[in-house]
């Protein structure tokens, strides 16, 4: 190995220098957001800094330390150097926050979104703030001495660490105890320590004993049978889309020029289950409310698509974006993400249209009962939202033609992201002309979104923030409903109550509950107060 004229380090020392350098260097997004609630200035806010600084690194070097042996010390130091300058890009840069749903995102992604993120930018972040780092680590001669002596002195200077640790703690508890209890948000941004516990708790889970299969629920549904046409209806699970942006929400830019002459009932009040795919798209297909919600729990139940196939609903989900998150496990699923199409499908990914020409494949196979087709998008999904449209639909320019959007204007990026949700208008509206052709059937439209999306509002980008702390942009979602004159009709749809509630407050709680609805299930599990149509449908 190359020898450098560096100074030979024990190995308590390389922990002590590996401990600061991941506490001040891979943890500036922590340090921004706790400077930002104290007073440098006042002698209490430098004291609750400095005891806090002590803590943190006193703690780091203690569990760096009993990693110290000499075939472990330097491949683990290197592993957490790599994966809290990971780490710290994209908390830096985007504002994200590693918790189990992230990891579960990162995890279930698929490879195209993932290479979106490997950025020029990323590259470089992570050659200057991890590869060089572990370069220098691995040059760094290692002073030891026999094993007995090295437990014993490094036990020393674990005692010592203990020491510090506690007289900081008790020297700057009460304020530090207060900026905890009011700003819980911070043990999130700590690097590499919370993104680690994230994994293993995720991992702990994936790698469980595997469950039973899931329970039953809604046992007890019935539809009672009639006479009428067969109901065709058409779920539209959006991505990413954030109802800011909708000119249908009152937008000042025209973002919806097809659906606006259509007519359909706008909900611009919807709040998500989650801030993430991985979880929101679980939990709006489940009978559990957001607040009774886990993906765990969900995955120990059916769904509503589960209860409506077992009716005699046929259940069709057509998929563009990186899978249904165990939803569609027990229903017919068509991949339209892997078509070879040429007009759609030429850029590496599927254009969202593709999933109106499944559709046109699927209506035209015929219709012999009740059907359900659900179709996801690959909508606004970031940071490369110049990718999600065609070239037609690039109308608001300049666009920011990068998967690093923190490297363009504000202006470029909110031109790209309004792009995809004009595309997003244009298929919504194919998809309700191919429902309004339809003869000898009643159909019907649900779009909604799984959720939203931040734009750089505080330096915040993308989504996927823990729920209690994200702002509006990644939680409030655009949700519509199209109706035929004979569904609404032979349903007794009053659609000037349905007007009414237009503007109340809605979430995805409703979508399960309104399909309930929708294809008359009766079962005991159904809630009249969590769907939209409430008291405006009679037939029921």
């Amino acid at each position: 190995m190359i020898q450098l004229p560096l100074p030979s380090l024990s190995s308590r020392q390389l922990s002590l220098l590996t401990a600061v350098y991941l506490l001040l260097q891979e943890n500036r997004a922590f340090w921004k957001s706790f400077l930002g609630l104290v007073n440098l200035d006042t002698t209490s806010g430098m004291l609750a800094t400095a005891a806090l600084f002590t803590t943190l690194a006193g703690i780091f070097f203690i569990v760096l330390l009993l990693f110290s042996m000499r075939w472990l010390q330097k491949p683990l130091l290197s592993v957490l150097i790599l994966v809290a300058a990971a780490v710290s890009y994209f908390q830096i840069h985007f504002g994200v926050i590693v918790d189990t749903s992230m990891i579960q995102n990162i995890v279930e992604t698929d490879q195209r979104e993932a290479a979106e993120l490997i950025t020029a930018g990323y590259i470089g972040h992570m050659a200057l703030y991890g590869l060089l780092p572990v370069i220098f680590l691995w040059l760094i001669p290692v002073r030891r001495q026999t094993w007995g002596r090295e437990l014993v002195r490094g036990g020393v200077w674990g005692v010592v660490a203990v020491l510090l640790v506690g007289v900081a703690l008790w020297g700057g508890y009460k304020d530090l105890s207060l900026i905890g209890r009011e700003n819980r948000e911070l043990r999130y941004l700590l690097n590499p320590s919370f993104p680690i516990n994230s994994a293993v708790k995720y991992l702990r889970s994936r790698f469980k004993t595997p469950d039973a299969p899931p329970a039953p629920i809604a046992t007890d549904s019935k539809r009672s049978p009639d006479d009428a046409d067969p109901h065709i209806m058409v779920l539209v699970l959006g991505e990413t889309a954030r109802v800011a942006n909708f000119s249908l929400a009152g937008y000042a830019r025209e973002t919806n020029p097809e659906l606006k002459k259509q007519n359909i009932l706008f909900y611009p009040n919807v709040s998500s289950c989650g801030t993430a795919t991985a979880e929101s798209v679980p939990c709006l297909f489940a009978h559990l409310t957001r607040e009774q919600f886990s993906v765990d729990k969900a995955h120990t139940y059916e769904n509503i698509l589960d209860v409506l196939k077992g009716t005699g609903v046929k259940v069709t989900w057509i998929d563009n974006n990186s899978g249904c998150k165990g939803v569609c496990d027990r229903v017919e699923t068509i991949n339209a993400a892997a078509s070879t199409d040429q007009d759609l499908c030429s850029t590496g990914e599927c254009f969202d249209e593709i999933l109106v020409r499944y559709l046109d494949q699927v209506l035209a196979s015929g219709i012999s009962g009740d059907r359900l087709i659900v179709l996801h998008q690959k909508g606004s999904h970031g940071p490369a939202y110049y990718k999600r449209y065609p070239r037609s639909f690039a109308r608001f320019q300049p666009e920011c033609a990068s998967a690093a959007p923190q490297e363009c204007s504000v202006e470029e990026i909110v031109n790209a992201y309004d792009n995809t949700i004009l595309y997003t208008d244009h298929v919504l509206s194919l998809v309700i002309d191919r429902l309004k052709a339809i003869q000898g059937a009643e159909a019907s439209m649900i779009y909604v979104s799984d959720h939203g999306e931040s734009l750089g509002e505080n330096g915040i980008y993308l989504h996927g923030l823990p729920y209690f702390i994200a702002p509006k942009e990644q939680t409030h979602v655009p949700m519509l409903l199209w109706m035929s004159n004979g569904f609404a009709r032979n349903d007794f749809v009053d659609t000037a109550c349905m007007q009414a509630n237009l503007t109340k407050q809605h979430s995805h709680d409703e979508i399960f509950h309104t399909l309930l609805r929708m294809f008359e299930v009766k079962t005991e599990l159904f809630e009249p107060g969590l769907d939209l149509f409430g008291n405006c449908m009679t037939a029921h």
